[in-house]
């Protein structure tokens, strides 16, 4: 008799993932080699669209759906005692019930970046993943770089946001009215902790006082529509070098000094994603601001720390002027940290040893 492997069947968050594609798109690597050593183990990873949901032995969801309604309808459908499992993957900007213990109450298992949580059989703690496969080991000179660059999308969150399908998406109040629970700060402050206007504002400043230090790539600098209000910060930044993301992003980044690496939130919640490592992989050396507790895991020295600085003028300033050797003791604390035994808390090889770990756990295998 061939035994029947174990059916994962995962909801991801955007529906640009479906059809398998989470398993290509989704941080470089990581969902894919996952997926690739679950199936030697007799475990069936793919897309909750993939296969019926009766048929799941766990259904896994990439962040809560955008509605409960729709976490409902799928427990209805799977067997009795099927598992569910919610991986925490996005921050409290726009998604802070991600975080409220009462909808991780409707979870067999929760799977998240937050460290240091009361020991649970139930939770689960991971890094989010980076694959240093691709570090590169012909970095340029510093004469060779140019200042600083910035790849990141010119997004508003919150009040003034791009109106999104169905009431869900009304700016500010839609995920109100999602059905899970949310922090009361939520219906005042609906994206609290979010750098997306920091980014704004420092990109606007050196536009207008240095255009030389700063060049940007992404979506939404050019004068783009960002907001649904037609009137909001429609002029185009002329240190806009592209509009929209490069599929060669190591390649940009490796031409700079400095990277701007300011995650979208800002607080205490262990988030420290791809923004911190990419820089150092090409010899960029992260100008950064989000995790509040990044010094307890990087060294203060492999970076700069926006938090060091008066105001953003006094940064730009900092990075227009940087000393070459101050530059090279940065850029080698980098580079002996991303070897470290602590970075590899971050690379794609110990991301699938947690879920592997994590899933024969909730499987019972």
């Amino acid at each position: 008799m061939i035994k029947k492997n174990k059916q994962v069947l995962v909801k991801p968050l955007w529906n640009n993932e479906l059809g398998g594609k989470l398993f290509q798109l989704n941080y470089p690597g990581a969902f894919g080699r996952w997926r690739s050593i679950a199936a030697d183990l007799g475990i069936s990873i793919g897309g909750w669209d993939m296969l019926p949901l009766e048929e799941a032995d766990c259904v896994w969801f990439l962040d809560l759906p955008d509605t409960r309604k729709e976490f409902e309808q799928a427990r209805q459908r799977v067997q009795k005692g099927v598992p569910f499992v919610l991986q925490v993957m996005e921050t409290p900007t726009g998604r802070s019930q991600n975080f409220h213990t009462k909808n991780h109450a409707l979870f067999d298992y929760v799977v998240t970046y937050q460290q240091g949580l009361p020991k649970s059989e139930n939770i689960f703690t991971y890094r989010l993943p980076n694959c240093f496969d691709r570090f590169r080991s012909d970095h340029k000179t510093f004469q060779e770089r140019k200042c600083a660059v910035m790849v990141n999308s010119n997004r508003i969150e919150g009040w003034l946001a791009c109106r999104k399908a169905g009431v869900i998406g009304l700016p500010g109040i839609g995920p109100n009215l999602s059905g899970w629970h949310r922090p009361y700060w939520a219906w005042l402050v609906p994206a609290r902790g979010e750098l997306y206007s920091w980014r704004r504002k420092f990109a606007r400043l050196a536009a207008d006082i240095a255009p030389n230090a700063l060049d940007i790539y992404g979506p939404g600098w050019d004068g783009g529509k960002v907001s649904w209000n037609p009137f909001f910060d429609r002029k185009r930044y002329t240190n806009c070098v592209a509009n929209g993301f490069t599929n060669q992003k190591l390649d940009v980044i490796a031409n700079y000094r400095f990277t701007i690496s300011v995650e979208n939130y800002r607080g205490n919640i262990d988030y420290i994603s791809e923004k911190m490592f990419e820089p150092l992989l090409v010899g960029s050396v992260p100008v950064y601001l989000g995790e509040e507790k990044i010094a307890d895991i990087i060294p203060k020295s492999a970076y700069v720390d926006v938090r060091d600085f008066s105001n953003q003028t006094a940064l730009l300033n900092y990075l227009q002027h940087c000393p070459e050797e101050e530059w090279q003791r940065m850029y080698h604390a980098g580079q002996a940290f991303l070897f470290s035994k602590r970075a590899q808390e971050f690379s794609r090889e110990e991301f699938v040893s947690k879920m592997i770990h994590i899933l024969k756990t909730i499987l019972k295998m």
